[in-house]
């Protein structure tokens, strides 16, 4: 039974004589023990005593990495691929936030495993569903050319674009869903990454300028009613005097008839 140190010392003087014909192109002499090392199980390890895993990199002082550099001219080509049979090809964990699942199959996922539920799905047909609340970048610090805009005309154009319900083409499941198209929004307002895509940022700030529109034509329109309704109400008091004038006439009028029939009345009696 040969010794551990004796095998890795073995391997050791192995490569420094089979180097010419190997893939290995130098192992330093001054390299740290356990610099490389393969166990029993065919397992690989980088600075590590005892591999568990087919690679096993480790390292005590933070940097620990993986690089995988092609500099070669030859354009964009595939520097890693993982499978799993199962569905998750590899998994992430930190001493601060726990384990996450990473897998694709027809959708790609993000999962941690000590919650219920999914974090993260996305589609191949690019739909997105996530389990919390999505938040975007939107603070004043991170903004430039900052212009005001005119809550008015947001409102028009608003309100001249069409809203339909639709769905879309690439939709197996013939989802219904209900917006203006991006061409017609682009054309209104012109913001946005092009005429093809919305924004929610772009979407929620236009609606809230439309609101506020909205909101001072509806304050307009009620300081001119309280204006009628206090001109009206000039002409009420107006016609309630007249009245009250004219009810005075008549019950005088009603009195000198009256003081008039008697006097008649008496006149006739009389002869």
């Amino acid at each position: 039974m040969i010794d551990k140190g004796y095998k890795k010392l073995i391997f050791s003087v192995a490569l420094s004589i089979f180097t010419p014909l190997t893939t290995f192109q130098s192992l330093a002499e001054t390299a740290p023990p356990n610099s490389l090392v393969v166990n029993e199980s065919g397992n690989v390890g980088v600075g590590i005593d005892e591999p568990t895993s087919s690679l096993h990199i480790q390292r005590t002082d933070g940097t620990a990495n993986l690089l995988v550099e092609d500099i070669g001219t030859g354009g964009a080509q595939q520097l890693i691929e993982l499978r799993n049979p199962d569905g998750w090809p590899f998994q992430r964990y930190t001493s601060a936030y726990g384990l996450w699942d990473f897998y694709g199959s027809s959708t790609f996922g993000i999962n941690n495993p000590n919650n219920p539920g999914l974090e993260f799905n996305l589609t191949k047909t690019g739909s997105l569903t996530i389990a919390g609340v999505l938040s975007e970048s939107s603070s004043r610090t991170v903004k430039q050319n900052i212009v005001p805009i005119d809550s008015q005309q947001a409102l028009d154009k608003l309100v001249s674009i069409n809203i339909n319900e639709w769905t879309y083409t690439n939709d197996e499941n013939n989802t219904r869903h209900v917006g203006p198209m991006a061409e017609d929004f682009y054309d209104a307002f012109g913001l946005g990454k092009g005429s093809k895509v919305l924004s929610t940022i772009d979407t929620s700030g236009v609606t809230i300028a439309a609101l506020q529109g909205l909101k001072a034509e509806k304050d307009r329109e009620i300081v001119a009613l309280k204006d009628d309704a206090k001109a009206r109400e000039k002409d009420i008091q107006v016609l309630i005097k007249m009245n009250a004038d004219l009810v005075k006439r008549i019950e005088l009028l009603e009195k000198n008839i009256n003081s008039k029939t008697n006097l008649l009345s008496s006149a006739t009696q009389t002869k």
